[in-house]
């Protein structure tokens, strides 16, 4: 492997018609690497990841609607495939001469899923970390996508007390972990919060993903996919894998032994198996 380059991020903006996105990028080179990041968290989280670049590559990080300096233009409208189509628009507008790869986090990992299906020409290589968007914890699924499951979670967001109350007896009785129930405490101790989470589910919520689709598109276009798992997670947990395996051709699977938050826990680790699996096997092509 090629001696990485210094580290410099670099402030830009994307102008889609929905959004502002706000982003920065470093590194040089021919190939873009567009990262996602997670629910809460902003693009600044994949600089723990990126303590150095790899020859070649450009690291363009973004903060998704809703998060970090991003300015969605309307409120009332949701995230939906027309805003993908901007954004990859924008991507090309922006870096002509460039091979984008995808690489997403949790709610990032089922964003770039979306994409890669709505992209103008296939992906190569796309990065999944702990993906949201295949299988889930059984309350995620209801809450996200049943239309009842979302009514009975509005009517919960009313009542803080009793959901914060029954977390807690359901985590003592060994029901939920304590990420869940930490999970739960950040969401909906406060108006502020809850009015969060419900502007997430109003943006988020119809993003819907047909995971056959990203088997047909694989088995039709050959691209390969890389998936990094927690052993931990309990939310979007690593038991997955062997589905994935099955449905999607040309996907490598790895196991770290933490939780949900293995871009915080272990960046070492992921960048070791991105630096082995990822970067090198496409420097190669």
């Amino acid at each position: 492997m090629s001696r990485p380059n210094p580290v410099v991020w670099h402030p830009l903006s994307l102008d889609l018609p929905q959004a502002r996105l706000a982003g920065e990028m470093a590194g040089e080179g021919k190939r873009l690497l567009l990262c996602l990041h997670g629910y809460l968290q902003v693009k600044e989280m994949w600089r723990v990841v990126f303590s150095e670049i790899p020859e070649g590559w450009q690291i363009l990080t973004v903060d998704l609607p809703l998060f970090g300096k991003t300015e969605w233009h309307d409120q009332r409208k949701p995230l939906d495939k027309h805003f993908l189509d901007a954004f990859w628009q924008e991507l090309q507008d922006r870096f002509p001469d460039k091979q984008i790869y995808l690489m997403g986090f949790s709610m990032g990992g089922k964003l770039a899923m979306c994409m890669q299906l709505r992209s103008p020409k296939p992906v190569p290589h796309v990065v999944l970390i702990a993906p949201d968007g295949i299988k889930s914890n059984f309350l995620h699924r209801v809450a996200m996508f049943s239309s009842w499951g979302k009514a009975v979670f509005r009517f919960f967001l009313g009542k803080p007390n009793f959901v914060l109350g029954l977390a807690q007896r359901v985590h003592q009785i060994g029901w939920i972990d304590s990420f869940l129930l930490r999970f739960v405490r950040i969401n909906v101790s406060t108006s502020e919060q809850r009015n969060r989470i419900s502007a997430f589910m109003h943006m988020y919520g119809g993003l819907r993903l047909r995971f056959t689709e990203i088997s047909r598109y694989t088995q039709k276009h050959q691209n390969r996919w890389l998936i990094l798992w927690g052993a931990k997670d309990t939310a979007l947990p690593a038991s997955q894998a062997p589905y994935f395996v099955e449905q999607v051709p040309h996907s490598q699977h790895y196991i770290l032994p933490e939780g949900h938050m293995i871009l915080e826990d272990n960046p070492t680790g992921v960048m070791e198996l991105l630096q082995k699996h990822f970067f090198a096997a496409e420097s190669a092509h």
